[in-house]
């Protein structure tokens, strides 16, 4: 007999012995039954034994599904003080306080779809209280001492009440004004329990997507508009500092108890089981590493808001990835370390990934976590670093040792790169209000992978040409002039090396480098002059050369003369070497 069979005949032996056990299934008995209850709670008896309120939940959850939800609403002050009352019992995980909260939280799933009828403040605190609440006690799960706890209990005790707790984190979904607390949800992402990481994943990924609701985004509301992105780097905002110590030492040879897995040497001969080690990569601690990657690379990803805290921090976390080779670099090289260790061969790859498996990353998806869902996952995670960071995916794959870079490549070729060239294309067109004009057109070739950019102006047509390679972003774009456009040679040659370099030096878009080059041969036409740095008008920040040497009379932009005076310490015109302040 499991252990919640065992625990449905202790509610209704409680229900007895208060006199309140009747005919359950008729709904005038269910009426007078939860009447009896009610008045139970207020008299504080129900609240005596963490049992009780385990009783008295299970009966509400029987109740709204006999009587439906509106028959507990005119109680709905009595239910909410039980809850809290719930919440701040002693996270010790003994067998009627786990009850007490799983009860609870199936019980406020339902209540999900009718937080309209509480109370303002009632779904705005208690779902961030249940998350921490539900992460306390895991880590109180986690921590039974086995030698007094019978296993068998403990493992009991962790499956329903994991379970519970994933359910209920993937239903928060449905709370349309809650603000929850992202430093929680990254780190119920390194729970031990996958259904607990799977759910807290969908819901991340849903919020990033939707609605970007969060408690303490980072920092303070209104703190951070005006500072620079590289600020709040240095500052240590853009992200939780667990979630920073966990990215930057991750260590892929070590579970979560220090034990050696498939990465330490020492254990592993030329003679182990191969189907062994490669099930050995599928842990917990393996997959809240891949998955709070994929979670960073979402916000990423997140369509602009109007928060400008949070624009302001999203611009920290894409500089912290760009610029901390140990986390961008040791991400990479972690996922095809894996991929070599799980030694599928080419034609099993391609039987475990389907082409239409690649650009959706949704490990809530997973029923189980195998070396095949497990390398799907990491396909669809470097996939997605792709998309932010092709020209990292490129630096580190020339850097890295050949038997990596030989599956870096064969991956990348075989599901990314089309994958990746898709993703480019459905870019441009679904942002064409954004960039179509009478003298701009974007044309895009999908069988023979080219782009093609015109601008028309006063008359004069300036064109260029894109071919995307088959294995994309690993071999660089390559730029032609079109044949027809009559321009000087010398300008073309200048446009076409400015676009290689956004194309193949910065981490933009097709669509951003496009706009970009259009910018710019605008600007260049209208005579304005080009930064004497990095040889833009528009760079990518968008900002025009207005910072003039008073000697020379040359004018760079704002960031490359800051980017000069740090690299040099000299606050002198690069060009003329005049004082430049």
């Amino acid at each position: 007999m499991c252990i919640r069979d065992r625990y449905m005949g202790d509610v209704f032996t409680l229900l007895h012995e208060h006199g309140l056990v009747g005919h359950l299934t008729q709904e005038d008995a269910m009426r007078e039954l939860l009447g009896r209850v009610i008045d139970l709670v207020k008299s504080g008896r129900a609240t005596e034994t963490p049992l009780f309120c385990a009783v008295v939940f299970a009966f509400f959850n029987t109740a709204a599904e006999t009587l439906g939800f509106e028959a507990l609403s005119e109680h709905l002050g009595v239910i909410e003080a039980l809850v809290r009352r719930t919440l701040v019992s002693a996270p010790t995980p003994v067998r009627g306080d786990t009850f007490a909260l799983v009860n609870m939280m199936a019980f406020l799933r339902r209540t999900f779809l009718f937080l309209e009828v509480f109370p303002k403040d009632f779904e705005k605190t208690i779902v961030n209280d249940v998350l921490r609440v539900g992460a306390a006690r895991l880590e109180a799960v986690r921590r039974i001492n086995p030698e007094t706890t019978p296993p068998d209990l403990v493992d009991q005790f962790t499956e329903l009440f994991a379970t519970e707790f994933g359910e209920t984190i993937s239903r928060v979904s449905l709370c349309p004004q809650t603000s929850v607390d992202e430093t929680l949800l990254y780190s119920l992402l390194r729970a031990p329990f996958p259904t607990v990481q799977k759910a807290t994943f969908f819901l991340l990924k849903h919020l990033y997507n939707v609605r970007c609701l969060f408690t303490g985004v980072e920092v303070p509301k209104g703190s951070l508009a005006s500072k620079e992105a590289s600020a709040v780097l240095q500052e240590g905002r853009c992200l939780p500092l667990d979630v920073i110590q966990f990215l930057e030492n991750f260590e892929p040879g070590r579970a979560h108890d220090g034990s050696p897995t498939l990465e330490d040497e020492e254990i592993i001969g030329e003679d182990a089981d191969a189907d062994d080690e490669a099930e050995a990569l599928c842990t917990t601690e393996n997959l809240g590493y891949v998955i709070t990657m994929a979670a960073l690379l979402c916000k990423l990803k997140t369509p602009i808001t109007s928060n400008a805290d949070f624009e302001v921090c999203r611009q920290g976390l894409d500089l912290y990835i760009t610029s901390t080779r140990e986390v961008s670099y040791g991400f990479l090289q972690t996922c095809f370390r894996w991929v070599k260790a799980m030694r599928l061969s080419e034609s099993e790859m391609r039987e475990t990934v389907k082409n239409e498996d690649v650009t959706e990353v949704s490990p809530e998806a997973l029923e189980s976590l195998s070396k095949e869902s497990f390398f799907k996952l990491l396909v669809q995670t470097v996939y997605l670093f792709a998309t932010r960071f092709p020209v990292l995916l490129r630096r580190w794959c020339e850097e890295t040792d050949k038997g990596t870079e030989k599956n870096a490549r064969f991956v990348v070729s075989q599901f990314i790169s089309a994958a990746l060239f898709g993703y480019e294309i459905r870019l441009i067109e679904e942002k064409q209000e954004e960039w179509r004009s009478e003298d701009f057109s974007i044309y895009c070739v999908r069988n023979t992978r080219e782009i093609i950019a015109e601008f028309l102006k006063e008359g004069a047509r300036v064109g260029i040409g894109l071919k995307v390679p088959a294995n994309y972003p690993l071999s660089v774009i390559e730029l032609s002039e079109l044949k027809e456009v009559k321009m000087d040679a010398v300008k073309m040659k200048k446009w076409l090396l400015r676009m290689q370099t956004l194309l193949n030096r910065e981490n933009q878009s097709i669509l951003a480098a496009l706009l970009l080059w259009r910018g710019n041969v605008e600007k260049e036409f209208e005579g304005l002059e080009e930064c004497a740095i990095c040889y833009y008008i528009i760079n990518s920040g968008k900002e025009l050369p207005r910072k003039a040497c008073r000697t020379c009379r040359k004018k760079f932009h704002t960031s490359c003369i800051q980017k000069w005076f740090s690299s040099s310490n000299k606050s002198e015109c690069p060009l003329c070497k005049s004082s430049f302040l």
